[in-house]
């Protein structure tokens, strides 16, 4: 059995590892297909936010503090509305460990 951070681990190395594509004129990371949610709008939204961490990891590398904080800062905001939309089409569904 695989405990949650090694789980973690792997998402990530397989993110990490996804080839960037074109979207919208820009470089933008692919979601691996097994991490797809079959759920385009948030399917989509992780690859923004997949975008956003490829960013943030561009910024370090570059030493770029204000570009690190000006991504923390996109990212936290995103993140907010995304959860708030996956919670929302969860209760839509009745999705019964909502509230656990």
């Amino acid at each position: 059995s695989t405990s949650g951070e090694d789980r973690r681990r792997q998402v990530v190395t397989r993110v990490a590892a996804a080839p960037a594509v074109k979207h919208d004129g820009h470089e933008q990371q692919s979601l691996p297909y097994d991490l797809s949610v079959g759920i385009p709008s948030i399917d989509e939204e992780h690859r923004l936010i997949l975008d956003m961490v490829q960013r943030l990891g561009a910024a370090g590398a570059d030493r770029s503090r204000q570009v690190t904080r000006d991504v923390l800062a996109d990212l936290k905001e995103y993140t907010v509305h995304h959860f708030k939309h996956e919670e929302s089409l969860l209760r839509s569904v009745d999705y019964p460990q909502l509230d656990e």
